[in-house]
């Protein structure tokens, strides 16, 4: 122990010799298992860390064989080696780096009542559109659903024409403050307050 009085403040600095296997023992670990040791520091890494393409360990070591990596029970494989949790699958949200846990028969969302289910769902793609975007001559589902079986309005000379698809919709509904365009060009220009 050292003892060093600097000004009116005492400063004590404890330095262990005694022990030296303590100091050289590897850190405790944080995580709950799995995880992954990194190489030189014995530092762990919860399992999806390792093979993301991000070096996590100080000697990349979590980034090295993952080709050839084998995931523990209850973890789902990417292709790049990564080892994410099986819950994590079909959640919408593509947690490997190509998207494979959301790409292998997957359940399609479920639409809000206010949306259009499109006929066939493929990750990320449009599954779920706003239902005025149904036959509105512009297809958003991959499959084109959206735009089959439509009996599109005949335009009459006073309709007002949608400016990105030429949807024609009754003149009436032109400034009556419902979005019927998706491109919204039938509320611009409109006062915000109809006499």
């Amino acid at each position: 122990m050292q003892i060093l009085l600097v000004g009116a403040v005492l400063l004590v600095q404890w330095t262990f010799t005694d022990n030296p296997a303590a100091q050289t023992s590897p850190p405790r670990c944080p995580y709950s298992p799995p995880v992954f040791t990194c190489r030189s520091t014995q530092e762990c890494i919860p399992i999806y860390f390792a093979c993301d393409g991000e070096k996590d360990c100080v000697d990349g070591s979590d980034e090295e064989q993952c080709s050839s990596r084998a995931c523990p029970d209850s973890y789902f494989r990417c292709s790049n080696g990564q080892c994410i949790p099986e819950n994590w699958k079909c959640d919408y949200y593509g947690d490997c780096p190509h998207g494979e846990d959301e790409q292998q028969g997957c359940p399609p969302p479920t639409c809000q009542t206010h949306q259009f289910a499109c006929r066939t769902y493929t990750w990320n793609t449009t599954y779920c559109i706003p239902s005025h975007w149904r036959c509105d001559k512009s297809s958003d589902c991959a499959d084109g659903s959206d735009e089959e079986t439509c009996n599109y309005r005949t335009c009459h000379t006073d309709d007002f024409r949608c400016n990105s698809t030429n949807l024609c919709i009754p003149k009436e509904k032109k400034c009556d403050g419902v979005f019927d365009c998706r491109d919204n060009s039938d509320e611009l220009g409109c006062s915000k307050y109809r006499a």
